[in-house]
């Protein structure tokens, strides 16, 4: 096992694996709802809005059963037959961008803006966008214009979280991972988040908090209970360091060697030097 660290956690990802990685925030359960609202301005709209509906269905169904391009092509002829057709702009730049096709995509989602400034999922989706391609200046303003629109979105907040912790500024972060959590939306990611920041910043009590926190509502693996390991080691409390590092090895027997050597000196801080050895010896070392 090896330490992620916050970046990874907080989903600033590799070019290659923007859209997978911050899926949460890119593939929402809200993503109906502008496509429903076209269907409500089309069905009594023009002929060119029909057709614009009829390639928009299309295409929605045709990117959903994984044929992708085809899929694409069908938004591309809603948008020529109604260029205000902005779901199928928003729509488009979802498989643009799961193709690695993000000037494509955040393109699209600036014309979505364009013709709906207060679309809500257009600023929070191009500021994702931002965000994996390290624009954190960018991102964060699409972010703030998505929070004005809905205030205490907790998959934004935690988002700008990430591009404030990537600038440095770990309060501001700290603030909108705590407003998440309030939200009690995206909980137990931002617990995780929150944890892992706190423990960066030396306050390992709060720290604590968080990952026991996670462990109370089951959703934790062998990195939560390594990094309040590590905090509870921070604070001297090696029977908890060692009790926790014994059941993540329990949760992944993957990571058994590295959590051996963790626990091994845990061991030697309590004077168990025997025990020590017995874990460097089933580690191999």
């Amino acid at each position: 096992m090896r330490r992620s660290g916050l970046l990874i956690t907080l989903a600033l990802t590799a070019i290659c694996t923007i859209v997978s990685q911050c899926l949460p925030g890119f593939a929402d359960n809200d993503e109906s709802d502008y496509i429903r609202r076209y269907q409500n301005v089309a069905r009594h709209g023009t002929k060119a809005q029909r057709v614009a509906l009829a390639a928009l269905s299309n295409g929605y169904s045709l990117a959903r059963a994984d044929r992708i391009d085809a899929g694409i092509k069908e938004f591309s002829r809603a948008i020529a037959a109604d260029p205000k057709c902005d779901a199928a702009y928003i729509e488009r730049a979802f498989y643009q961008a799961y193709l690695e096709k993000y000037d494509e995509a955040s393109a699209d989602l600036s014309a979505a803006i364009k013709l709906d400034p207060a679309n809500n999922m257009a600023f929070r989706r191009r500021g994702i966008i931002h965000l994996g391609l390290n624009r954190f200046d960018e991102a964060i303003k699409d972010f703030n214009a998505a929070l004005k629109i809905y205030p205490n979105d907790p998959i934004v907040l935690q988002r700008r979280a990430s591009a404030f912790l990537a600038l440095g500024k770990n309060q501001a972060a700290l603030a909108d991972l705590s407003l998440a959590i309030a939200s009690g939306g995206e909980v137990s990611n931002s617990l995780s988040n929150r944890g892992k920041l706190y423990e960066k910043m030396g306050d390992y009590n709060k720290a604590v908090a968080d990952f026991s926190a996670l462990v109370s509502r089951g959703d934790y693996d062998e990195d939560t209970l390594y990094a309040r390991s590590q905090c509870y080691m921070h604070l001297q409390k090696f029977d908890k360091a060692i009790a926790d590092l014994t059941e993540a090895m329990k949760v992944s027997r993957s990571s058994r060697d590295f959590l051996l050597e963790a626990r091994a000196k845990d061991y030697e801080k309590i004077g168990r030097k025997d025990l020590a050895a017995a874990d460097r010896k089933m580690a191999g070392h």
